[in-house]
């Protein structure tokens, strides 16, 4: 085990006590957004995509609510009558967030639908009426 001023992160010892805070105040402050991006914007995120996805994360949050039309859209052929309406709907979040479109095609959102409702099976209901008479 190493020792109590040894950094992990930076494979050497702290200088001083105030290194030592101010960077697991970054540190800290790194997984504080991390974990709101995760939870708020649905985005899947780690520690070493943290400064890519900061540095886009203006443009990203215009368009988190529409980032699968946003990875299709191909604006020089437009399809269809539905894509032409998007895209004339969220034309100014889209416009924003061109310029960073190549990494944000390639970010992934979480899938929230994992979690279903649980039904409720006929033979509990049964088993119950049985109990009661």
């Amino acid at each position: 085990m190493p020792s109590k001023n040894y950094c992990m992160r930076l494979n050497r010892y702290y200088e001083n006590e105030e290194e030592k805070k101010e960077l697991d105040r970054a540190h800290d402050n790194m997984l504080t957004k991390i974990n709101y991006w995760k939870r708020n914007w649905n985005y899947d995120i780690n520690l070493s995509d943290y400064n890519e996805f900061n540095k886009h994360s203006k443009e990203i949050s215009k368009i988190k609510n529409i980032h699968r039309f946003f990875c299709e859209i191909d604006l020089d052929n437009i399809k269809s009558a539905e894509e032409l309406f998007l895209y004339g709907k969220f034309h100014k979040q889209i416009s924003f967030a061109w310029p960073a479109r190549h990494y944000i095609r390639t970010l992934k959102k979480i899938d929230n639908d994992k979690l279903q409702e649980l039904s409720i099976s006929t033979d509990s209901d049964s088993t119950s009426e049985e109990i009661e008479k």
